[in-house]
């Protein structure tokens, strides 16, 4: 596993084009020794051919941290594939670089918890917002929205009132809810482009 992959999973993470030039602004220094490599560009990933540069060799050891508990076996092996990594970044850029792919995995782990715990119809809802012009719906369109799941599924929804429903999502940050109206946010935006990205549905819990 080398550097390239660390710039595959950022493109991954966010969208194309937008994704090239935030890697070539903010990684212009590693990434102009890479792009001659560069074989193939898309939205599914990068693909780069080989290169004879020879890499300062530096231990991939898992290494004792203060504070932390002994890494398991799995830990060990992925965090020496970090240091090896690292090699191919020129030093003053290496925290940065960890700093950046620390933040995607946080995204991507909160995501992952958001999906798991959703109901389907908040985020078909959610959809249905990103598909708008303004972003937006009225709360009375939101509140028939739920309306509608709640005749759909008359059991689950049995002791569920609309202000219930809509509060896990606002309260992650995924839409912006007033007196007025319902609006999603540019993190529910991101939510739902990594929905697509990692091929999750919305159909695990149909309710």
């Amino acid at each position: 596993m080398d550097y390239l992959k660390l710039i595959v999973e950022l493109v991954k993470a966010v969208a194309w084009p937008t994704a090239i030039a935030t890697i070539a602004l903010v990684f212009r220094s590693d990434v102009r020794a890479l792009f001659p490599r560069l074989t193939k560009a898309g939205p599914s990933g990068l693909e780069f051919g080989l290169s004879q540069q020879s890499i300062t060799t530096t231990s991939t050891e898992a290494r004792d941290i203060p504070g932390f508990p002994e890494p398991t076996a799995a830990i060990a092996k992925m965090q020496a594939g970090v240091y090896e990594d690292l090699k191919i970044i020129d030093q003053e850029r290496r925290l940065d670089v960890v700093v950046r792919q620390f933040a995607v995995a946080r995204l991507a782990w909160a995501f992952e918890q958001m999906h798991r715990t959703l109901y389907g119809s908040q985020l078909r809802s959610l959809v249905s917002l990103s598909n708008t012009a303004s972003g937006s719906a009225t709360r009375t369109d939101a509140e028939e929205a739920f309306n509608q799941a709640k005749s759909q599924f008359p059991q689950f929804y049995e002791n569920n009132t609309f202000e219930e429903w809509i509060r896990y999502p606002s309260n992650t940050g995924l839409i912006h809810v007033d007196a007025a109206s319902v609006t999603i946010t540019e993190l529910g935006r991101e939510f739902l482009g990594y929905m697509g990205v990692a091929k999750l549905s919305d159909a695990t819990r149909p309710w």
